[in-house]
């Protein structure tokens, strides 16, 4: 089930946006040089945005119980929960 249309295209730029941020980053660089401080800041913005993504979808469609179409009965935002929580824990514990 898609939200919007417009919706959808907006968080599919961005995931592009994060699969080329992080294609960029290589651990041979300096971990204080500019570009990795500001892939760094990108991470915590593409994160704070995939937030907001599944914050609202979860809010569209309920989180369990709310029938066939809920949140958590779609594989695709199955992956997306566990992608997002992933890259919560890893900001935590960084």
């Amino acid at each position: 089930m898609t939200l919007n249309p417009w919706f959808d295209r907006v968080i599919l730029f961005f995931i592009v946006l994060s699969t080329i941020f992080l294609a960029i980053d290589t651990p041979l660089d300096d971990p204080e040089s500019t570009k990795i401080v500001f892939l760094k800041y990108c991470d915590y913005v593409m994160t704070g945005v995939f937030v907001i993504e599944m914050c609202s979808k979860i809010a569209a469609l309920g989180f369990v119980g709310c029938g066939s179409s809920s949140y958590i009965k779609n594989g695709w935002n199955i992956l997306d929960f566990f992608i997002v929580a992933s890259a919560i824990f890893s900001i935590a514990f960084s």
